[in-house]
């Protein structure tokens, strides 16, 4: 391996194995890390709603005083149920 530095730019020469290996340890790393959390159960807003014994207003209330979070994906809200157990 050798180093060169012009111009504040660091270049690095590695081998295509090494550069294989490094990926590898890096990706190996990353879905190691992402397993080892739940999952997030999404939910919608009438399952959150009937789920915290409130109606939808009051639902739409909370998350806009900030007292529960909502998920958009697209033009859809969802609300994560583990974070709504908080709530009740």
């Amino acid at each position: 391996m050798s180093t060169e530095i012009q111009k504040g730019l660091l270049l690095i020469l590695i081998s295509e194995e090494r550069l294989a290996e490094i990926v590898a340890e890096a990706v190996h790393a990353a879905l190691k890390t992402q397993s080892n959390s739940a999952p997030e159960e999404l939910i919608t807003r009438q399952s959150a709603a009937q789920y915290l014994g409130i109606t939808l207003p009051t639902l739409h209330s909370w998350e806009k005083k900030g007292y529960i979070l909502a998920t958009r994906i697209g033009s859809r809200v969802y609300f994560n149920k583990s974070k709504l157990l908080n709530r009740k």
